[in-house]
């Protein structure tokens, strides 16, 4: 009976295999024999090689696995996943060379040991079909002559090291880009992302600067570390708010944490953004205690004002030395309060709020 399976019914339950166990299914039947070598998805974990007797990941045994599970695959290769803690240039090279070949369109592969890195070779950026990317603790040197990934929907990047110029030449060649995801990354300078198409953003990192050019940018999360180090905008004089959100025509779901909003008050700030929010929800993180934060808040909600859901958490920080407790009162009453009205606000919701008597009210 398992023999008279159809293919995709058979490919489904390799899939569902661990790859080391797909490969022994060859002695089910005849028709199971060389089905593992005509996979289209290939997951290898290094837990599935471990020494028995060692109790400890094998490298060799990994690296001759998987030589060996590419050197006998037979057709299109769709999807490629590799989790190791063992960082080995030559095979990695070997296995990129082999993928190159082989049609990949989803490549997740992850260095769990985060005190080496791997520069990824040359030819991964001659993977035209190349769909969906995930890379942990890589180093990326883009090309000179690099022609971009076409077709790449989706890329997730954590811990992963490049330079800023690199980093943009490599966003900036990717036209149908609509999923990023930047954790930890290690760049030079700053972060800038020019991306028509990119509909979904995740930020978690420490940069110089942020400036985002991507107008069909709709959810956003922002999280920025040691904003003390940050600069101000580089963009024909333009402050930090407009480089980082002026672009961002159709945002709806906007995250800001950390010192994103600190950030964002650095330098002069303008009365407004060029375009409207009209379907924006905002989660800020936000110190009341800092005159240019609030006026930041007060700009987007300016320019929000079909704003349905916000959400604030409360920075707790003390006030510096060069912020004056009486000045909340007059901005509050104010600058801020000009014009600002939330005819269409229904769920407000604040957390840690701690803040002196003038802001309350």
């Amino acid at each position: 009976m398992i023999s008279n399976l159809p293919d995709d019914i058979q490919y489904k339950i390799l899939e569902l295999l661990p790859v080391q166990e797909a490969v022994q299914t060859s002695v089910l039947s005849k028709q199971w024999c060389h089905k593992w070598a005509s996979m289209p998805k290939i997951f290898v974990s290094e837990l599935n090689c471990v020494s028995p007797t060692l109790g400890d990941t094998y490298a060799p045994r990994l690296e001759k696995f998987v030589d060996k599970l590419l050197l006998l695959h037979k057709g299109p290769l769709k999807s490629f996943q590799l989790f190791t803690g063992q960082c080995c240039p030559p095979a990695f090279d070997q296995w990129m060379r082999v993928l190159s070949r082989l049609g990949i369109i989803d490549l997740h592969w992850v260095l769990v040991n985060y005190e080496v890195e791997y520069r990824i070779p040359s030819i991964f950026f001659s993977f035209d079909a190349l769909e969906t990317v995930y890379l942990c603790n890589f180093l990326l040197k883009v090309p000179q002559h690099f022609n971009g990934f076409k077709a790449l929907r989706s890329m997730e990047l954590l811990k992963c090291t490049s330079t800023t110029a690199d980093l943009t030449k490599l966003l900036s060649n990717c036209p149908v880009l609509e999923s990023l995801v930047l954790i930890s990354m290690k760049v030079s300078i700053g972060l800038k992302i020019r991306a028509p198409r990119l509909k979904m953003l995740i930020i978690n990192g420490s940069f110089a600067y942020v400036q985002l050019e991507a107008p069909m940018l709709a959810n956003a999360k922002i999280l920025l570390r040691n904003s003390d180090t940050c600069c101000l905008g580089r963009n024909g004089g333009k402050s930090n708010l407009e480089e980082a959100l002026g672009s961002l025509v159709h945002i709806e779901n906007l995250k800001m944490k950390e010192d994103f909003v600190k950030y964002l008050a650095k330098g002069c700030l303008p009365d407004h953004l060029p375009y409207m929010f009209n379907h924006l929800k905002v989660s800020i993180k936000l110190n009341f205690h800092r005159f240019k934060e609030i006026r930041v808040a007060c700009i987007l909600f300016h320019n929000a004002l079909n704003l349905q859901d916000l959400y604030i958490l409360a920075d707790p920080s003390t006030l510096t030395k060069e912020e004056d407790p009486s000045t909340f009162t007059s901005f509050w009453d104010t600058e801020a309060s000009h014009g600002l009205v939330f005819n269409q606000l229904k769920t407000i919701f604040m957390e840690q709020y701690e803040a002196c008597e003038p802001i309350l009210a």
